[in-house]
């Protein structure tokens, strides 16, 4: 009877499955930016929504020694989460909000960056600040706005994350067996899932 010996690989499979893993959770991430920043439904004004969706921390081990975690999402912009929820803004330090109206209200950012302006009310009641020359309505005057939900985040990872058993099967099968070389993160938050 012939011997025959077993040769234990288990911690280069571990290394190779947690790179796949790496690499098949950064290239979801990256597919679900691009979802989100050509798959919205807000009209863009200033790009800086659609700019600020990226990879947030590219995977890595997680903390707790099990899987990998990564972050994907919007960072420093204000007003990202009410797009996705939607909500009721109401002012903090003022009695009302000013809604700009006019292209030059627009440009200005806030009635305190434009002078002339005077305190007006349309025959229906609704408050207006108004340039005090012309009468040119610049801001409409509310208590409260409602925002809808413009979703953009939840539909990405709807669409792309069924991909990720996928990715990580990609990135297993083209590593070396035996080999633990770590697939380098994508730059440009990009992904082709």
């Amino acid at each position: 009877m012939a011997e025959q010996s077993l040769v234990w690989k288990g911690e280069a499979v571990t290394a190779r499955m947690r790179a796949a893993q790496i690499e098949g959770v950064n290239r979801t991430m990256g597919a679900a930016v691009n979802h989100a920043r050509q798959n919205h439904t807000w009209q863009n004004q200033t790009g800086v929504l659609t700019g600020g969706i990226d990879v947030v921390k590219y995977a890595a081990p997680a903390e707790d020694g099990k899987g990998v975690e990564g972050v994907w999402g919007v960072q420093d912009v204000a007003y990202a989460l009410i797009h996705e929820l939607g909500g009721t803004i109401e002012p903090k330090n003022a009695k009302f909000l000013s809604v700009p109206v006019s292209e030059a209200a627009k440009r200005a950012g806030s009635p305190r960056n434009m002078g002339n302006l005077a305190y007006v009310q349309s025959i229906k009641g609704q408050p207006m600040l108004v340039d005090q020359h012309s009468g040119k309505v610049h801001y409409i005057l509310k208590k409260r706005v409602t925002i809808p939900a413009r979703p953009y985040l939840r539909p990405a990872a709807d669409a792309k994350y069924p991909e990720l058993a996928a990715n990580i099967r990609k990135a297993w099968d083209k590593m070396k067996p035996g080999g633990s070389a770590t697939p380098a993160a994508p730059t440009d938050g990009g992904g082709d899932a």
